[in-house]
């Protein structure tokens, strides 16, 4: 969460200055920011592009209990639909 801060505000703010602030190394901050996506967020982005296909085929009208049900037939695998009420959330589906 400070790594995703410092990244939004490098552009008002010194990243040295912000990172000694925050109580993390710079050499972490760039480090991280190198580093690619885990396999979570890999897996939410993907879940989150079929929510997205399911919303268009459905024109927005399905909740999160609908849709994990819709999802989960079209990924062939079990999805927690606090997941999908999250991820829907999240990217205002």
């Amino acid at each position: 969460m400070k790594y995703a801060w410092i990244d939004a505000n490098r552009d008002a703010y010194d990243v040295a200055l912000m990172c000694r602030l925050l109580g993390v190394s710079r050499s972490g901050w760039y480090a991280a920011r190198r580093r690619p996506a885990s396999a979570r967020a890999q897996a939410d982005a993907q879940l989150t592009e079929e929510i997205r296909r399911q919303q268009r085929r459905h024109r927005g009208r399905y909740g999160r209990r609908r849709m994990r049900r819709e999802v989960s037939t079209a990924l062939g695998r079990p999805v927690n639909e606090k997941r999908v009420g999250r991820l829907m959330r999240q990217h205002d589906l």
